[in-house]
């Protein structure tokens, strides 16, 4: 499983990300301070957390547990010094220990 990170949000009231964002005012504001900074990336408008934000990184730091991801199997290994082995099939990542 590869994790990508973008340093931007998309700006989707269906994202809860984003939603999360608005709601804990995590993200860097623009110049007058009284809204989040929106910018433009390849998914539309974005916005981008502040993280000198101690909120942020928290916040930022949980969205990385096993909990959070939607897909979880109990065969999915993280970590280094490889355990497993790699299967790629139909454009599927599974990892059997």
């Amino acid at each position: 499983m590869v994790t990508i990170i973008d340093p931007h949000i998309k700006r989707d009231s269906g994202y809860h990300v984003h939603r999360d964002a608005e709601a804990q005012k995590l993200y860097v504001r623009d110049a007058s301070g009284n809204k989040p900074y929106e910018g433009w990336c390849w998914p539309g408008s974005v916005s981008y957390l502040d993280f000198f934000n101690p909120d942020t990184l928290e916040y930022w730091a949980d969205k990385f547990s096993f909990d959070q991801y939607k897909v979880y199997d109990s065969k999915l290994f993280f970590g280094l010094g490889g355990l497993g082995n790699v299967f790629f099939e139909e454009g599927l990542c599974s990892m059997y220990i």
